[in-house]
């Protein structure tokens, strides 16, 4: 059994069952070895934690972004926009988003990567309305203001019930309102 094995487990039960049912004997009984083989690669729950908070964050880190500027600024939004979308759907991410998510209103390390995905969300929304404005695809407006409108609506419906269709709509009106 590896380190990263039981980083998965326990981001599992923490996703699936909630942060306060993630005990070492409960990993230990999902894992099906003893609490002694899981204290030799972690100390205690807040070691495992910790090792969690830089596990997802190196997973994040590595989530490339490229954007094709050839194309029509609706589908420059769109791939923008499912970038996002693979992130917080992604079946590796799902549990250190929920890790996130759960504790990030009482924990500081969690804020903090919390507020690192905003940042990096809002950064290339930022950069893709800097260009879509600088090829004259957008009315030529505060791209500052843009890329927080389109980061801010962009993550209320990453968090919440939205199917495809109703992305594409939210990601056509957007374009349709400052498309040139």
């Amino acid at each position: 059994m590896t380190k990263d094995e039981i980083l998965e487990e326990a981001g599992a039960i923490i996703r699936d069952e909630g942060y306060d049912m993630l005990t070492i004997s409960a990993l230990a009984q999902r894992l099906n070895v003893k609490k002694a083989s899981l204290y030799y690669h972690f100390e205690s729950k807040e070691n495992l934690i910790d090792a969690l908070y830089v596990h997802f964050s190196q997973k994040l880190a590595h989530m490339g972004f490229r954007v094709d500027f050839s194309k029509d600024a609706e589908e420059i939004l769109f791939r923008t926009y499912e970038h996002w979308r693979g992130i917080f759907l992604s079946p590796e991410l799902s549990s250190g988003l929920s890790l996130i998510e759960q504790r990030k209103e009482i924990d500081e390390r969690a804020y903090d990567i919390y507020n690192s995905l905003r940042l990096m969300i809002r950064a290339q929304s930022d950069a893709v309305m800097e260009n879509l404005i600088s090829r004259n695809r957008f009315r030529n407006l505060d791209s500052f203001l843009l890329g927080e409108l389109f980061a801010s609506s962009s993550l209320v419906r990453l968090q919440g019930e939205y199917t495809k269709e109703d992305d594409e709509k939210f990601i056509s009106s957007f374009a349709s309102l400052f498309s040139t």
